[in-house]
């Protein structure tokens, strides 16, 4: 009641979070508190932060939506291998979710902000397969919101959370609210499909197939798995996807290399190339891995690279606790014909270090205006 968002006549109300069921047994004191702050500031909105489902929820919701009160729902989404499980999927956690507040508090999607995760690239990522376009499926879930007569008179969506986010997921979310949120528009934003066919095997699921490798030294180039790798790369939630990589040795004599044909190309359009590495003999070091990323037979666009060290936010039993450090890098090119060639190799490594890669995904590239 103290704080200044309902003090402060140039706040409206204050958020807190976050409220979910494996906290149950708290739920009867902050019910009380909320109603408390609802009766003796009735001129300013609270918003709950909510996580979980809705059976699980009704203990907390229930009580306090009679109260006006503004809740916050967690929906963080994701990606499915296909557009089949990737429907269904938003189906059952929008759609279903739903269903379940209304038998309890009718009309609630006039209390809630959907708060969507646009999670993409380090920290932690929502953006897990990289056979398929996270900008085409965050499209899918506000086409959802905006056209299902379920969430007619929805208060709000939001999105968590910029600092996991890179800039062209920004500048794509800005045009989903404007497009849907602002001009009221019921159309796709993008008809560019979810699946991605540009390469094979961008995860290394199905060992080297559609690879071609040029090692510097028998067995200086394989494929390995290790347990919660993905989760390890901050891939949410914890699944078996990210879980292989690549893994390369380099040798004094000659680097090693692996390329790729990019295909389905539209000549004239941006398109980004990212991808994961990791030094698991020095794991807890940070630094930036001197690796070659590049595509020949296409024209490469300056000033939109990143290269990124990031810490591990997820620990996984084969490293314990300390801190760990995986990279992350993008390049982008413009198309000039409809195929290109991808090629990785480790020519600018120290001779003896040991990298590991995964994560290689090929997808259209949103240019600042």
């Amino acid at each position: 009641i103290g704080t200044v968002g309902m003090n402060d006549p140039l706040f409206i109300g204050s958020i807190a979070d976050e409220f979910y069921p494996s906290l149950a047994k708290h739920f009867p004191v902050w019910v009380e508190a909320i109603k408390r702050v609802r009766k003796e500031r009735p001129d300013k909105v609270f918003y709950p932060y909510i996580a979980g489902g809705a059976k699980a929820l009704k203990p907390f919701v229930e009580p306090l939506a009679e109260t006006g009160c503004i809740f916050a729902y967690e929906r963080y989404l994701p990606e499915k291998r296909t557009e089949k499980e990737a429907k269904e999927y938003l189906e059952k956690r929008l759609k279903n979710e739903m269903v379940e507040f209304n038998k309890y508090a009718p009309g609630f999607a006039k209390q809630c902000i959907y708060v969507l995760g646009f999670m993409c690239g380090p920290r932690e990522t929502c953006n897990k397969n990289p056979a398929t376009d996270y900008k085409v499926y965050l499209d899918m879930q506000f086409h959802l919101l905006a056209t299902d007569p379920l969430f007619k008179g929805l208060y709000g969506v939001a999105e968590y959370r910029s600092t996991y986010c890179d800039e062209e997921y920004l500048r794509w979310c800005a045009k989903l609210f404007r497009h849907y949120c602002i001009e009221g528009s019921t159309e796709r934003l993008t008809s560019d499909p979810y699946e991605l066919k540009h390469i094979r095997n961008p995860d290394f699921e199905q060992d080297l197939a559609g690879w071609t490798v040029q090692a510097a030294a028998p067995d200086s180039i394989q494929t390995k798995k290790i347990k919660g790798y993905g989760w390890f790369q901050g891939r949410y939630p914890r699944s078996e996807e990210g879980d292989t990589f690549l893994w390369m040795k380099r040798n004094a004599g000659k680097p090693n290399v692996i390329s790729q044909q990019i295909r389905n190309l539209e000549p004239g359009r941006f398109y980004s190339v990212k991808m994961y590495s990791a030094d698991l003999k020095n794991i807890s070091k940070w630094q930036i891995h001197q690796i070659s990323l590049e595509v020949e037979g296409a024209e490469p666009v300056l000033g939109e690279e990143i290269e990124d060290a990031f810490s591990s936010v997820h620990p996984v039993e084969k490293f314990g606790k300390a801190e760990c450090y995986f990279n992350f890098r993008r390049i982008v090119f413009k198309a000039t014909a409809d195929k290109a060639r991808l090629i990785i190799s480790d020519e600018a490594a120290p001779v003896g270090q040991e990298l590991t890669f995964n994560f290689i995904e090929v997808e259209p590239y949103l240019m600042t205006e």
